[in-house]
């Protein structure tokens, strides 16, 4: 979808450094408060950058540009149409 709308994929830190993916030590540090206090906070900041993008005309009218200027294109109908 990115190549078609901006797109971002965040990263949350959920576990210790050098904790690997898929391993059992990582499914015990993702069920912890601290990861879901990461996740909790990730989902703020998400939360208020789309917020800002949507009262912001400018800022909007800005990523669209950068967007476009990169390749991209928007193509809502097609999306959810």
């Amino acid at each position: 979808m990115s190549v078609r709308v901006p797109g971002i994929h965040p990263l949350l830190a959920i576990a210790p450094a050098g904790v690997a993916l898929h391993t059992r030590t990582f499914a015990d540090a993702a069920g912890s408060s601290a990861a879901m206090d990461a996740v909790a906070d990730g989902a703020y900041g998400l939360a208020a950058v789309a917020l800002e993008y949507l009262r912001d005309d400018a800022l909007a009218a800005a990523v669209r540009a950068d967007f476009e200027a990169s390749g991209g294109l928007v193509d809502v109908p097609a999306l959810f149409g």
